[in-house]
């Protein structure tokens, strides 16, 4: 997600990380319909976040919700 100007976000979806990791502040990871994580561009990378994807890394604090 892009935070826009003052207080507004919009969603933008991709699986290309480098176009990801250039357009937003923040990435939030769905898998199989829940959400896995909530991370912060500057916290973290490319490789990270395709463990979150493939389901080499699991979000335990996300069980259950969305």
């Amino acid at each position: 997600m892009r935070r826009k100007e003052c207080c507004q976000i919009e969603p933008f979806v991709s699986h290309n990380m480098r176009q990801v990791f250039d357009l937003v502040d923040r990435i939030v990871v769905f898998r199989r319909g829940r959400i896995v994580a909530n991370l912060d561009v500057k916290d973290t990378d490319g490789q990270d976040v395709v463990a979150y994807i493939t389901g080499a890394k699991t979000g335990a604090e996300f069980e259950g919700a969305a």
